[in-house]
């Protein structure tokens, strides 16, 4: 191989390569002449530097200060309207653009905390359900679309990063870090979690007040269902959290302590419930599952008999009941009929009405501000739920698992399926 005029070659071998020389030390015959042709550019150092500081006067002229706010777009409704309000407008996109950086950002949190709930053991024991999880994650996605709309609607440019939206996107962060980092523990990623949700409520909070000051009433009324699912996301992983970190205590003590047990249970209709729940522990797992079925219908009695706003309140009561159950009964109770083939089509039709009875939950979840159809669908949800209940109680499944499973078997269910509540109340042996 020839070598390249004026290219310095290791004498022994003739090789150039690894001496990873750049510059003037890549040709030294060279080296003299770029020197030289280097001190001819320099430039001339006589003047005051009037003439750069005067170009340099009118870039900064044109640019804006930096944290200033964009202009809403032309032909918006408050292009003609005087300085002060086109000031007022800014301060409000810019507020929007934040909450909306938030939301793009919680999508992508709960795409990850589903993902790792898909790919991991989490949740087995306690905690959120991947469906739970997947709920909010489609949720905050449907708010990125209402603020996206809203920015549109009063001339703003929803791609446009506000530097509320920049700040938004720096604090969260952290928490993305935390989420999809492979070695984070559940509690440490509902943690986190817990953070963004508090940050976005008061965000949200703060944006409703902001827009009925504005003036911008209608937008504030559209805000008032989002508002209401992010207390719900508040709520949940605030249940999440305290479950999981009061079964890690069970785990690492052995027992709670009555007080503690009395405090796990954040979905509970009444505290007394906790003591009755004590004292008759279900013997195995069919009974464990009818008591919940019980529990549900009690709920359901009380929400008949009661007004509009109470109504409400139960349901949230009744939804996180079935949301407990749902989740035992799909990754304890059915995962051990499926082992059985004479049970595997009866477990594949309650999966299929469990379906149904989540699909029925997000519908009445959306319907909080529209009393004429809530009543009804309620109605509805109740009719699932009891149609569920008797198929499993009164139909084939349960007399059918009794003849199959050894009482000790499902004694030993009743165990997984208490540890799966996350109520640590599994008997001593």
């Amino acid at each position: 191989m020839e070598t390249p005029e004026g290219i310095e070659t290791r004498p022994e071998t003739g090789d150039f390569s690894g001496l990873n020389r750049t510059g003037i030390m890549s040709n030294r015959s060279l080296s003299a002449e770029l020197i030289e042709g280097a001190e001819e550019t320099l430039p001339n150092p006589d003047g005051d530097a009037s003439e750069l500081a005067a170009s340099r006067a009118e870039y900064v002229q044109d640019a804006l200060p930096i944290g200033s706010l964009p202009t809403p777009v032309s032909n918006s409704e408050a292009e003609d309207k005087e300085p002060l309000v086109q000031q007022g407008l800014a301060l409000l996109l810019d507020k929007l653009g934040e909450r909306l950086a938030f939301e793009r950002q919680g999508t992508r949190l709960y795409e990850a905390f589903v993902q790792k709930l898909e790919t991991t053991r989490f949740g087995e024991t306690a905690g959120p359900s991947i469906e739970e999880a997947r709920h909010i994650c489609e949720e905050e996605l449907e708010h990125f679309k209402l603020l996206q709309t809203a920015i549109s609607e009063i001339g703003g440019d929803a791609t446009v990063q506000t530097p509320s939206a920049d700040i938004a996107g720096v604090l969260s962060h952290g928490i993305m870090q935390i989420v999809s980092d492979p070695r984070s523990t559940m509690p440490q990623m509902l943690q986190a979690l817990l953070t963004a949700e508090l940050a976005d409520n008061e965000g949200w909070q703060l944006l409703e007040q902001l827009l009925k000051e504005a003036g911008q009433s209608e937008l504030a009324q559209q805000c008032q269902s989002a508002i209401e699912q992010e207390k719900e996301h508040l709520e949940n992983v605030r249940a999440w959290l305290t479950d999981v970190s009061l079964t890690e205590l069970k785990e690492m003590t052995g027992e709670f302590s009555s007080e503690a047990e009395e405090n796990v249970s954040l979905s509970a209709p009444r505290a007394d419930q906790h003591a009755e729940q004590a004292e008759e522990e279900p013997s195995d797992a069919l009974s464990l599952l009818k008591a919940d079925h019980e529990r549900v219908k009690e709920l359901f009695d009380r929400a008949e008999k009661a007004d509009e706003k109470q109504q409400k309140k139960l349901f949230k009561e009744i939804k996180k009941e079935l949301e407990r159950h749902t989740r035992i009964e799909e990754s304890v109770f059915y995962p051990n009929l499926e082992k059985r083939e004479e049970l595997k089509e009866m477990m594949l039709e309650s999966l299929e009405e469990h379906k149904q009875i989540k699909t029925l939950l997000r519908e009445i979840e959306k319907l909080r501000g529209e009393s004429e159809k809530f009543e009804p669908k309620l109605k509805l949800l109740r009719e699932n739920v009891s149609h569920h209940a008797e198929e499993e109680e009164e139909g084939k499944m349960f007399p059918k698992i009794r003849r199959l499973l050894s009482a000790s078997e499902l004694k030993e269910m009743a165990a997984e399926l208490e540890t799966a509540k996350g109520k640590g109340r599994k008997k001593q042996r």
